[in-house]
């Protein structure tokens, strides 16, 4: 049987490991700007929503990137 909140909770996290390989291939520009329009969709979602917790992972990718581009 078709479980649609299951689904969407797989989609969710298709969607967050696509992210995850863009952002790692971003520059400190893309990242910044980036950021700022993750935040801005993440102030206007529930907290506990699959949402939100794909905008958290990606504020998190975002922090890790921009880390490592400050190393090298």
């Amino acid at each position: 049987m078709f479980d649609e909140g299951e689904s969407m909770l797989e989609l969710f996290g298709a969607l967050t490991n696509c992210l995850s390989r863009a952002i790692a291939q971003m520059t400190i520009r893309q990242l910044d700007s980036y950021e700022a329009e993750v935040l801005e969709m993440l102030r206007s979602c529930d907290d506990e929503s699959p949402a939100a917790n794909a905008f958290r992972s990606a504020i998190l990718d975002i922090a890790s990137r921009r880390a490592h581009l400050f190393l090298q």
